[in-house]
């Protein structure tokens, strides 16, 4: 039987509907309207990544990548490379065995996870900031992003089917459109969005899509674009809210993933203000079209992985 899983204490919530909500103009000035303009001065304030992150999600990105190129990136960044090692090295992975080099966390960890780890390096302090208009305290996001990441590599071994890469690096910036939402919102309008997908008016990024102009979602997937990221990972960003409108089998396949990821990371780290934390694990497994006993087994391994990936970043 599945034990009870108690959610990481946050700060203060149908299945995806295929009916696109067609924006329309801001009913109350307690709604901003966000156009691409006003997305883009507030991306361009966003600080850049690393140039070990970017490098390898360009080699990687590429899909003719050689693994002493990956190795010599890491390698080149001392904390990149100790990140790597100490997941390497950590019951999360159930290392049998001391891994002391960068060649070995590579073998064991897979370039996607490390690739993972790479971005997680470099967002670490900015998704730690508080999001006082959802009333998230501080390090609430990157624990519920980190959350979705532990899940979507645990995907494998626990529901038989791989994942693409960069899967896990759109799950770990799912959510990251929401850091600037967060600068635009007052704690009223996220509650009129929250209300919306309460009244039945489909996802919480289809509300917020409809009501102030751009969703979590899209504005995540800008900043991606703006980062250089590869196309594989904005477009799990984009429709982590709507695979179904994934415009090829790749998207799909991604998205979905992602999707699979930030339904654990809704049931362990509540708080983002999204209506559909308040689903139970049943509706969810119907979202994303997996098992609900499934879903149940990939909470679990993620409860017990989660604390102990989240200590190596703090």
């Amino acid at each position: 039987m599945r034990r009870a899983v108690q959610p990481i204490p946050s700060g203060t919530g149908g299945a995806l509907s295929a009916t696109e909500i067609k924006p329309v103009p801001s009913p109350s000035p307690a709604l901003p309207w966000l156009d691409r303009e006003a997305i883009g001065r507030s991306i361009e304030k966003l600080p850049a990544l690393p140039p070990s992150a970017t490098r390898l999600l360009a080699v990687v990105g590429n899909g003719n990548w050689h693994q002493d190129e990956v190795i010599s990136i890491i390698s080149l960044d001392p904390l990149l490379t100790g990140r790597a090692l100490s997941l390497a090295n950590s019951a999360a992975y159930g290392a049998p065995s001391s891994i002391t080099t960068v060649r070995q966390a590579v073998a064991r960890l897979g370039v996607s996870t490390i690739t993972s780890i790479a971005v997680a390096v470099a967002v670490n302090s900015l998704m730690k900031d508080p999001l006082r208009a959802y009333k998230a305290s501080a390090g609430l996001l990157w624990r519920h992003s980190v959350a979705a990441l532990v899940a979507v590599d645990a995907i494998g071994p626990t529901l038989r089917w791989t994942p693409l890469a960069g899967s896990g690096t759109a799950a770990l910036l799912h959510d990251i459109g929401k850091l600037l939402l967060a600068r635009e919102l007052t704690p009223v309008a996220a509650k009129l969005i929250e209300r919306a997908v309460e009244a039945g008016r489909g996802s919480t990024a289809h509300a917020e899509d409809e009501l102030v102009g751009s969703s979590h979602a899209e504005v995540g997937a800008r900043i991606a674009e703006a980062w250089h990221l590869p196309r594989i990972i904005v477009q799990g960003i984009r429709h982590h809210h709507s695979h179904y409108l994934a415009s090829s089998e790749e998207d799909l396949a991604v998205s979905r993933a992602v999707a699979v990821g930030d339904a654990v990371a809704r049931q362990l780290v509540p708080g983002l203000g999204e209506a559909e934390e308040r689903w139970p694990l049943e509706r969810d497994a119907e979202a994303v079209h997996v098992p609900a006993d499934a879903l149940g087994r990939l909470l679990d391994t993620t409860a017990e992985q989660l604390a102990e990936v989240l200590k190596l970043y703090e």
